[in-house]
């Protein structure tokens, strides 16, 4: 468990972001509970755990993934509001039910990208001189 991520989880939950009852802050505890026990679940578990529903899931049952959807848009949300304070943002990523802390590119290296791409401008270089040479 990565105390930089229970740290995150308890930022975003004490923002209230999420909301202070109902299914989507029930959705967000299960799964915080879960990823800091390393044990991310699936969805019939969310179902059965979550929602009170049989472990069965019908496969044109989509209301799942819909409340995981939410999730990540009041995620999104509160980035958006708050930033990620220097500490990385907490993610769901598609198809995956735990949470990942995405960091930020630092700026040293955002500003190192440029230059790796440099070779590629080099090359424009030589193929625009190559039809200077070939239309003179």
């Amino acid at each position: 468990m990565s105390a930089e991520l229970k740290a995150e989880i308890d930022r975003v939950r004490a923002s209230g972001v999420i909301g202070r009852r109902g299914r989507l802050v029930d959705l967000f505890e299960y799964l915080a509970k879960r990823t800091l026990e390393e044990r991310p679940p699936k969805e019939a578990e969310i179902a059965a755990d979550v929602f009170g529903r049989s472990v069965q899931l019908d496969a044109e049952d989509a209301s799942i993934r819909v409340y995981i959807h939410r999730l990540r848009k009041k995620l999104e949300e509160f980035y958006l509001r708050e930033g990620d304070a220097g500490h990385g943002q907490l993610i769901l990523p598609r198809g995956d039910y735990a949470f990942v802390l995405e960091r930020a590119v630092p700026v040293a290296e955002a500003d190192a990208m440029p230059a790796q791409a440099a070779p590629a401008r080099w090359l424009w270089g030589v193929l625009a001189a190559c039809l200077v040479v070939i239309l003179v």
